[in-house]
């Protein structure tokens, strides 16, 4: 990325969020650490169907119908759910459950992605990421609904095998993502410099390792 560039998008970023989110997203660039727990699911095998509530609609919005993203859609995504969307044309899917005119989830099933690399996976796994459900929409089941629709396509795309990822401390995420039958793989952590190489201690089953990955 050119000088230019960089200052650019520093002072569309001082002008948008303040002084001190600008002072925190340079100092996240510069170095810094997450932690999540990997799950996995096996597709060789017979899935649930995912069974919808009343009213409840799965739409799905991939490189063949990308010109479909409405307004609606482009407000309930937001902020980092709506970045993802630039991966679409490269073959990654939007799945969406909606009720009526209200969205209530989101989630990206992704062929491209560095956080692959960051959680030891192959690149040609596919990885769901970015999910959300909205609030009033929470303890009812729909994002293990959401994620069986996911694997539902994937096994009828042809992979045998998915990951999933969420921070340890998000538990309706994890009792969520256990309910559609994934598998605890390994907790990740990763300390991350300069957005170039990245610092990973992976423990599991197999015990803990250390590995440097470029970024």
């Amino acid at each position: 990325m050119a000088v230019s560039q960089v200052v650019g998008r520093l002072r569309h970023q001082w002008q948008l969020t303040g002084p001190l989110a600008t002072v925190r997203f340079v100092g996240s660039r510069l170095f810094r650490y997450q932690i999540t727990r990997v799950y996995e699911a096996d597709l060789r095998g017979p899935l649930p169907a995912a069974e919808w509530r009343p009213g409840e609609r799965l739409e799905m919005i991939g490189p063949e119908n990308l010109e479909d993203l409405t307004p609606a859609v482009r407000r309930f995504l937001g902020g980092a759910g709506y970045e993802c969307v630039a991966g679409i044309p490269r073959g990654d899917r939007l799945f969406l459950v909606a009720s009526g005119e209200e969205y209530l989830h989101r989630g990206y099933v992704m062929a491209h992605s560095r956080t692959k690399r960051l959680i030891g996976e192959q690149d040609a796994t596919p990885l769901i990421g970015y999910c959300y459900t909205a609030p009033t929409a929470r303890g009812t089941g729909l994002y293990r609904r959401a994620l069986l629709a996911e694997l539902l396509y994937l096994q009828q795309a042809g992979y045998t095998r998915v990951a999933i990822d969420t921070h340890p401390d998000n538990y309706p995420s994890r009792k969520g993502i256990e309910a559609a039958g994934f598998t605890f793989l390994r907790t990740v952590s990763v300390w991350i410099v300069l957005s170039l190489f990245a610092i990973r201690r992976t423990e599991g089953g197999d015990g803990t390792r250390w590995r440097i990955v470029i970024v």
